[in-house]
């Protein structure tokens, strides 16, 4: 891509998710279809833009560089959203910024040398799965911080019991671990990496323990059917599995589920929500990116900036 579209498509993508972020905050997690699908089109608009500049001469790497990457996030993340495991604008927004960023940005505050990092990395990564990653490190550290001391306090009174599984996770996170530090110190791997590693076990052994306390205390409601809005979860683990297999339950409620839940004999379910938006993360991880460039491989790569 040009310069110009580059600029435009870092604008898009910033401007499009601040606006995203506004409405996942202040209207229940339900972001418009006009504006996620908006950005989506604007990116397609973007790459297009980009091949007409140079005379569709490198289709081949765009389609294997920009393209690509905007359909791996919209294939699985489509399942995830049919699973009910993450937002569908979550879905085609990634997709949009996929289009629109192919690569991480220079970074405002870091000039020439961002550039130079990009350049001494061994791997290329395409920049919207380092934003995922991004994404996912702050809402598991907000995520964390929220519910650390709930958490803890309902442990300490006996509410949240540890069982066999739990423990077979814990040690088999623990051997795990060591072995990775171990390996760590041998082959010389930069702190952060280590430090990053261990930061994931730490939240993963968090939330296998205490997802469940977690979802019942602060997620999941019980509500009527006149209550629940399309696209939100139904915590089918919550109720009789006999009953979800005999209506055939899915957790994904659209409308005709929704319409069809109407229709049994059962007056209450237990629905996600209190759902914490993901947006937000996603907004803050592009500004930092926007700031600072691939800060992200800085950190964890030790890469120095090219001469």
């Amino acid at each position: 891509m040009t310069g110009e579209i580059e600029v435009a498509g870092v604008a898009v993508a910033l401007v499009g998710t601040a606006v995203a972020t506004y409405y996942d905050l202040t209207h229940n997690r339900n972001v418009p279809d006009w504006l996620s699908f908006g950005m989506l089109g604007l990116g397609v608009l973007a790459v297009a833009a980009g091949l007409a500049a140079t005379g569709f001469t490198d289709w081949q790497e765009v389609a294997g560089a920009i393209v690509m990457p905007a359909a791996v996030v919209l294939g699985p993340g489509y399942l995830l959203y049919r699973a009910g495991q993450i937002g569908g604008a979550d879905v085609v927004i990634f997709a949009a910024i996929a289009l629109l960023m192919p690569a991480a940005p220079g970074g405002i505050l870091e000039g020439a040398g961002a550039a130079g990092v990009q350049a001494a990395q061994i791997v290329q990564i395409p920049f919207v799965f380092v934003l995922f990653l991004v994404s996912g490190i702050l809402f598991g550290i907000a995520t964390f911080a929220r519910y650390l001391v709930p958490c803890m306090r309902a442990a300490a009174e006996g509410k949240v019991k540890l069982g066999r599984e739990q423990k077979l996770y814990l040690a088999l996170l623990a051997v795990t671990g060591a072995v990775f530090v171990r390996f760590a110190g041998a082959e010389e791997l930069p702190a952060p990496v280590v430090l990053v590693f261990l930061i994931a076990i730490m939240f993963s052994a968090f939330f296998y323990i205490f997802k469940a306390y977690i979802a019942q205390r602060f997620l999941i409601r019980i509500v009527g059917v006149k209550e629940i809005d399309e696209e939100d979860v139904l915590a089918v683990e919550e109720m009789e599995p006999g009953i979800v297999a005999k209506y055939g339950l899915k957790r994904l409620l659209t409308r005709s589920e929704i319409a069809r839940l109407a229709k049994i004999p059962i007056k209450k379910f237990p629905v996600y929500k209190n759902m914490p938006a993901f947006l937000p993360y996603v907004l803050a991880a592009l500004a930092l990116s926007i700031l600072f460039g691939d800060f992200l491989a800085r950190a964890l790569l030790g890469a120095a900036p090219v001469a």
